[in-house]
């Protein structure tokens, strides 16, 4: 479901909350995506919302829309702060819909995790220089990896969570 809220025009595409599992794995991080978000978000601050319908980072159905070409329908420059958490994202729309100067905030899952769903090279190295080629500049980088462990409903064996967060600052132009 998409909703914009005009107080501060919020696209949001949601779900109920986080499993159990989902919940363990992000006590995990050594960052808290909610608290680096609230740094940004000030009276007046036009925000953008993306949010996966499903908010597993581990499905299948999210991870092959990565790359997505969805185009999002507000006008250019119309937001200071867009957020994306687990979500796939199309960066060119990000950086239309962004004003010279916002912030991109985005939280993903890298491939160790998801081996089956994402190209080996999705990491935060890469996603990173993607970002400087496309006009913004990297402001908080960090990535996470767990040692592998095996999970009781995981049927392949073992597992391991990587985590990736950018926030990048559109430079304009």
């Amino acid at each position: 479901m998409m909703t914009e809220n005009s107080a501060q025009s919020v696209l949001s595409v949601s779900d109920d909350g986080a499993s159990k599992k989902e919940a363990a794995a992000e006590a995990l991080l050594p960052w808290d995506f909610r608290k680096k978000v609230a740094e940004f978000q000030r009276p007046g601050v036009r925000l953008l919302e993306l949010q996966s319908e499903r908010r597993s980072p581990r499905l299948s159905e999210r991870l092959s829309e990565l790359g997505s070409s969805a185009k999002y329908d507000f006008p250019d420059c119309s937001f200071d702060l867009v957020i994306n958490r687990y979500g796939s994202f199309n960066l060119s729309e990000v950086k239309r819909v962004l004003r010279t100067g916002g912030h991109f905030i985005t939280e993903q899952v890298g491939a160790l995790e998801a081996p089956d769903s994402l190209p080996p090279e999705y990491n935060l190295e890469n996603e990173a220089e993607r970002f400087r080629k496309n006009g913004f500049k990297i402001v908080f980088r960090e990535q996470f990896y767990s040692e592998p462990f095996c999970s009781d409903s995981d049927s392949a064996g073992s597992r391991q969570i990587h985590r990736f967060m950018i926030i990048a600052k559109y430079k304009g132009g």
